[in-house]
């Protein structure tokens, strides 16, 4: 059962607006530039997808909780073919630091509950469905 934050922690940073919607985790991880990859990490990592390589990367990270209790890390992680490196298709969210983190068995895992990617609309914080993919060629749909 979740708790609902209180005004006091929303007022400090809690994890919903003042319409009661939480904060879309997109809009904690801050610029509205395309997403490119963290530049921490060691790069990436190649998966094997049914007969397909998918390139695994890790575009952003955020925590789960709150001040008392700091949660569990995340990682926002983007999936591209390997014939078009830069046009990210897939998105999901795991759980870890780093790409390094995640096994290719739980990177697979996290691809099959994937969605298509979407871009960030830089206005509202929000994710853009309609947007173009990121890359030179967006002309790519799943």
């Amino acid at each position: 059962m979740r708790e609902r934050s209180s005004q006091s922690d929303q007022a400090s940073g809690g994890s919903e607006t003042s319409s009661g919607r939480p904060i879309p985790v997109r809009a904690m991880m801050g610029s509205s530039v395309p997403a490119q990859p963290m530049a921490d990490e060691a790069s990436s990592k190649v998966i094997r997808v049914e007969d397909e390589e998918w390139i695994a990367r890790a575009i952003g990270s955020a925590q789960s909780g709150t001040a008392p209790d700091c949660g569990a890390p995340l990682l926002l992680v983007v999936f591209s073919r390997v014939q078009e490196p830069e046009v990210y298709l897939r998105e999901a969210v795991g759980v870890g630091e780093s790409l390094a983190d995640l096994s290719h068995h739980a990177l697979e895992h996290l691809f099959d509950g994937s969605r298509p990617y979407r871009q960030l609309d830089g206005s509202s914080g929000h994710a853009n469905p309609a947007g173009p993919a990121a890359g030179p060629d967006s002309s790519h749909t799943d």
